[in-house]
């Protein structure tokens, strides 16, 4: 599913559509917004296993950040704690690393 969400969004941009003003909504059930969630973070196995369904009809939000180039969903840290993600999911793991990367090039060599 993210593979295609990708590609469309590709496919979007190709014909000239401004991503940063596109928004995606996707209806689902818990299990299925827990599975793209773990996917979307790569969170583990028992990461996933710990976390909880959301109630019904609940709006989970992921915000798109943009920084130094560098482009991402992050989640909304009420929903994170709702649904018991591991406290570092809010954004994927890539875009800590870029972060780390960035917060040592701006203090340079020690």
């Amino acid at each position: 599913f993210i593979s295609t969400l990708v590609r469309d969004c590709q496919q979007y941009q190709k014909f000239g559509h401004d991503l940063d003003q596109v928004n995606v909504v996707i209806v689902t059930h818990g299990l299925a917004l827990r599975l793209f969630l773990m996917r979307w973070f790569q969170f583990s196995v028992e990461e996933f296993e710990a976390t909880e369904n959301p109630d019904n009809a609940k709006l989970v939000v992921m915000k798109k950040r943009c920084v130094s180039g560098h482009r991402w969903y992050e989640l909304n840290e009420t929903n994170r704690k709702e649904l018991n993600l591991p406290e570092w999911c809010n954004a994927p793991k890539n875009v800590h690393m870029h972060r780390l990367l960035e917060s040592d090039r701006l203090e340079g060599p020690e």
